[in-house]
């Protein structure tokens, strides 16, 4: 660690045994969960990890940590559950920034501070964990409904700070329209309006700009948020799984589109698994029996009158699976279109079976990679937003462009590219892109598949899509975030950085602020 003695003896000071130089516990706070991130803790070549760790354990601990790094010359960095995977919880480069950094890791602060039934609101500390918050809601009755991948680890205040999404989003809405309020530490103080000390707030008002609005996206860059209030709803009265299957990927691709433009009638989650990934998914089932023989027990079921091999082949068949939650009638009221849709679309109806499969398919794939790096393969995900009229030739040239890299740089074997359709809205849908790659013999491996995964970025923004649907810029999209807006408003995020943190305390420089640090 670059913390001078004295710098030592403050921190140990303010927290006591909530305070660590330990190298494993500085590595694990500069690293986050992305392919690359797990590839340099696996191969001890980490750059530079932070030179201290501490936990606050309350917003006045925060408070004075903050004053505490500015009046020392300190860099903050801001630590949820460290389940980013765009390397933005990673210490910039000595170059870029000279001064000690702190890891602050607010997993500490994770109570909920009150319920407010009536209202149906909880205020709740920021550190709190996914999957905790979902057990203590559950004890009383409700869920906040937000479902990230990440729920196992992810916090509070990092599904805000990143303006995170969920895999229910089309029942709670995405963590903007969850989250009713905002309390986060700047160095000019704590940010927060509305009543301070009331047990509720206001669920909309015209007051001018919110606090909400300047925490969401800031990635760590502006603040420490401690704390937000948010919506609850009351746990579903049924909650059932379901799936269909569709000749082709075009067939499936109408199936979303008719379904995202029947607001009421949609699932709470409805994910589309192109070829590749569906087939992916089938192999790695446990048991033995495939999608084709359950459609072929379907076709007798309701004897059908067309023959299955015209219709459903192995090399062209995509799978849409459904998780309903609500209450019985609204959840046979959306079964029942699903089914039409279905019809309408050529698609056929396989049960919940494959829809509960597919459904824990996505809590799997962060181990199942992590596992595969074990057997020298690479593999990451990486998300966009595309307009319905752009998504057939984004998915087609996105997938054409990172064959042809690997193809140029000879790496061996065939890299996996698959695709699917996740959160729908009116204008088009999220699609999650996964790409796995051998690396055995392969020199500077990491580096290889990032610089594939930038090309499939490029082509991506050329195809129409956005930098990021949920995922956050980090400092791995930072170098597209100039393209993406005006140099006018560029300045203004830089004018608002100078006015909330004009010392650059929060030196993280994840997305534009990469840029509006330098002016600090």
């Amino acid at each position: 660690s670059d913390l001078s003695p004295s710098d030592q003896e403050l921190l140990e000071e303010l927290f006591e045994n909530r305070f660590s130089l330990s190298a494993v516990e500085r590595a694990r706070h500069g690293t986050g969960h992305s392919q690359e991130d797990v590839f340099l803790l696996r191969s001890g070549d980490i750059t530079r990890i932070p030179d201290a760790v501490v936990w606050p354990a309350s917003e006045k601990e925060v408070v004075t940590l903050v004053n505490t790094a500015r009046c020392n010359n300190w860099c903050l960095i801001p630590f949820g559950g460290g389940t980013n995977v765009t390397s933005a919880t990673r210490c910039p480069n000595k170059a870029v920034e000279p001064r000690p950094i702190i890891s602050v890791d607010m997993t500490r602060m994770n109570r909920v501070l009150w319920l407010n039934e009536e209202d149906g609101l909880a205020h709740v500390e920021a550190g709190i964990v996914g999957r905790d918050l979902v057990r203590i809601l559950e004890k009383r009755g409700y869920t906040m409904g937000h479902e990230p991948d990440s729920i196992e680890f992810s916090t509070l205040g990092g599904w805000v700070a990143t303006k995170a999404s969920g895999m229910k989003r089309s029942k709670y809405g995405n963590i903007e329209d969850i989250v009713v309020s905002v309390r986060f530490v700047s160095p000019d103080g704590v940010l927060w309006k509305g009543a301070d000390d009331e047990q509720t707030a206001a669920g909309r008002v015209s007051e001018g700009m919110d606090v909400p609005g300047l925490a969401m996206g800031s990635e760590g860059c502006l603040g420490i948020i401690t704390s937000a209030v948010i919506r609850l709803s009351p746990l579903p009265e049924v909650k059932k799984y379901d799936s269909v299957i569709f000749p082709r990927f075009e067939d499936g691709l109408q199936f979303m589109r008719s379904l995202s433009r029947q607001k009421y009638k949609i699932p709470a989650c409805v994910r589309l698994l192109d070829n590749a990934h569906f087939r992916l998914g089938e192999a790695l089932r446990p048991d033995h029996s495939s999608w084709l023989q359950k459609v072929k027990g379907a076709l007798t079921h309701c004897m059908a009158s067309y023959v299955l091999p015209d219709f459903f082949q192995p090399e062209t068949a995509v799978c849409a699976t459904i998780c309903y939650e609500g209450s019985d009638a609204e959840v046979k009221e959306q079964m029942q279109n699903i089914q039409k849709l279905a019809k309408r679309h050529d698609g056929m109806v396989l049960g919940p079976k494959v829809g509960k499969a597919g459904y824990d398919l996505t809590y799997m794939i962060a181990y199942l990679r992590d596992f595969a790096m074990t057997y020298h393969i690479l593999g990451e995900s990486f998300e966009t937003f595309a307009p319905w009229s752009k998504i057939v030739s984004l998915i087609a040239a996105t997938k054409e462009r990172l064959i042809m890299e690997h193809s140029k740089r000879l790496l061996p074997g065939v890299p996996f590219i698959g695709c699917r359709i996740t959160q729908l809205y009116h204008e088009g849908a999220c699609l999650y892109f996964y790409l796995c790659m051998s690396f055995e013999g392969v020199n500077r491996a990491s580096e290889v598949f990032a610089e594939l995964e930038h090309a499939a970025r490029q082509e991506i923004l050329k195809q129409g899509g956005s930098l990021s649907h949920h995922h956050g810029l980090g400092k791995l999209r930072s170098s597209f975030a100039h393209e993406r807006s005006s140099p006018g408003f560029q300045r203004a995020l830089g004018s608002i950085k100078e006015a909330i943190d004009k010392d650059n305390v929060f030196g993280a420089r994840n997305g534009l602020y990469a840029m509006a640090s330098n002016h600090c």
